[in-house]
């Protein structure tokens, strides 16, 4: 009976890394899924094991499932070792057929990565040189500086004097609208 719910529980632990090795493995994680069909591997071997030393207490319809478990993990470990070289020289592939642009310069083109030998040479194109000319608002900044140090003539002699409004629209208006005067 101890060797019968060792075994089992080994089992059962073998059918769940299946389980979860199809969920990686339909992610296209390969790494991962064939690390966990490794898993369900040493676990079924280790389940079967166990059942040979139970003198025949497990079932053979049990046993039967866990070959059969062990022969899909193993194929399918290969297909996903498989899947993993395939999608390595796809990658290769698309990234031989990137072409570097040489005539835009780098300072245009840092976001994108490529190996580039035109930089490696003794001119490469970092910046574009002569640099391009752009249009800038003029400022008058110079004047806004010397503007506190110039001294300006005097107007006094120019400006009229105003005149003091007299009679009874000069004493209305001061009494309504207030005097003006300084």
């Amino acid at each position: 009976p101890l060797f019968r719910s060792g075994a089992q529980n080994l089992a059962f632990r073998a059918h769940r890394a299946f389980f979860v090795a199809e969920s990686y493995r339909y992610l296209k994680k390969w790494e991962e899924a064939t690390a966990l069909y490794d898993r369900v591997l040493t676990r079924v071997a280790s389940a079967l094991e166990q059942c040979r030393k139970s003198k025949g207490t497990v079932l053979q319809e049990a046993l039967g499932r866990l070959l059969d478990v062990e022969k899909q993990a193993r194929g399918r470990k290969c297909v996903t070792q498989a899947s993993a070289i395939l999608e390595m020289q796809e990658l290769e592939e698309k990234m031989g057929a990137v072409t570097v642009d040489s005539s835009k310069p780098l300072l245009d083109r840092l976001d994108e990565y490529c190996e580039d030998p035109s930089l490696l040479t003794s001119k490469p194109s970092l910046v574009p040189f002569p640099p391009d000319f752009d249009p800038i608002p003029c400022k008058p900044l110079f004047f806004d500086l010397a503007l506190n140090h110039v001294e300006f003539p005097s107007l006094e002699d120019r400006v009229e004097k105003k005149r003091s409004a007299g009679g009874i629209t000069g004493f209305v208006k001061g009494l309504f609208w207030g005097s003006s005067s300084k």
